[in-house]
């Protein structure tokens, strides 16, 4: 996700914010049960990610 970008006018680059999970919520994003040998697990998703992203086009 995208949360703040620039780019100039006539210019081939661009600089963005970008972020995913930005509130660190938890949640389970899959799993599975094999209850005859009693084995069970999940997935809990990624935690908070964010960085700088940087776009140069060869034009």
């Amino acid at each position: 996700m995208r949360a703040l970008g620039f780019q100039p006018t006539d210019a081939n680059w661009e600089v963005a914010l970008v972020g995913k999970n930005l509130s660190d919520e938890e949640y389970f994003t899959g799993g599975f049960d094999i209850g005859g040998l009693g084995i069970a697990a999940a997935y809990l998703n990624l935690p908070r990610q964010y960085g700088i992203e940087f776009v140069y086009r060869f034009e």
